[in-house]
């Protein structure tokens, strides 16, 4: 099968810039994982994006123009990765998919998401804020949930490895990094813990580096400020053994298992109270934790085109 995915446009500013070799945001890793593991299935891929052409690991990324942006044909998927202008030139004979991570916004049906054979959104919070659940419960075939995954080989911890006194932030600092170093003070007092955010290095961290900082930390912690959708972050931390501590608000208390939940009155007094009586490791899902693979079968199964 021929997946043609259309990436979301950019702002100019360099910040926003990546490739399928460098890739920081989480709406980029899942595109490039995504369309890395459907190529390894078999499918031709073909990914639209503001970087330079490229073929990446059996995937062929090609710089936004005009005649790269649609694809005719009967035996083409179009997956556009979040609205932009191109989502009006939905091919007539070609199945045309929404996959959105946008927060805000609502079902359309008769408007501009009524020419898309499938949406696919990334976490069930989001889908019960963008539609209403029919008469019966459920939300119809067209609007499917498939999270995301992770290169759980990479972030795993090795078996007796140990962790340092350290908690990490990794989210975005406006999820709550000012609310966190205002407290720490008083939590380093208590405890002897330190407080590690990527944020503050004043650079990126690489994936090496990443996955090294969350197999060393004791604690991962999330205070659930700002717009979470699923978390990749939060699902690495647990990955690599970290005990999360979190507010579970919008998509946290479905992405994150075990560790401490909490409120944000509470959220300095019990993160003391975990560091001086921790609970367990986070439990692994009955399933296992999800990798990129399989989440690519799920969301190449909710498309109809895989198999």
């Amino acid at each position: 099968m021929k997946l043609h995915f259309v990436c979301e446009p950019l702002p100019p500013d360099p910040k926003w810039a990546w490739s399928p070799r460098s890739y920081f945001r989480g709406t980029d890793e899942s595109a490039v994982r995504t369309a890395e593991c459907a190529a390894a299935l078999g499918h031709e891929v073909t990914v639209v994006y503001d970087g330079e052409d490229d073929v990446v690991n059996g995937v062929s990324w090609r710089h936004r123009r005009p005649e790269n942006e649609l694809r005719e044909a009967h035996d083409v998927t179009n997956i556009y990765v979040n609205h932009h202008p191109s989502c009006s030139l939905v091919s007539s004979e070609a199945t045309n998919v929404f996959w959105s991570n946008l927060y805000g916004e609502r079902f359309d049906p008769q408007g501009r998401h009524a020419h898309y054979d499938r949406i696919i959104l990334i976490s069930e919070y989001q889908r019960s804020m963008f539609a209403s659940p029919r008469a019966d419960g459920t939300y119809g075939p067209k609007i499917q949930v498939v999270g995301l995954g992770t290169d759980v080989e990479r972030y795993a911890s090795s078996p007796g490895s140990g962790k340092a006194p350290i908690a990490c932030f990794t989210s975005s600092p406006d999820r709550g990094l000012k609310f966190l170093r205002e407290m720490w003070p008083r939590v380093k007092a208590a405890t002897g813990y330190d407080l590690v955010s990527p944020a503050e290095s004043g650079r990126t961290f690489t994936e090496t580096e990443m996955a090294e900082l969350y197999r060393s930390s004791k604690f991962w912690l999330h205070p659930g400020l700002g717009i979470e959708l699923f978390c990749l972050a939060g699902l690495k931390a647990q990955v690599a053994g970290c005990i999360p501590v979190v507010v579970p608000h919008m998509a946290l208390g479905e992405t994150i298992h075990g560790g401490v939940r909490t409120t944000l009155a509470r959220f300095e007094s019990d993160l003391i109270e975990a560091i001086r009586h921790p609970p367990g490791a986070p439990p692994v899902p009955a399933d296992g934790w999800p990798t990129w693979e399989g989440q690519t079968r799920k969301f190449l199964e909710a498309v109809k085109v895989f198999g």
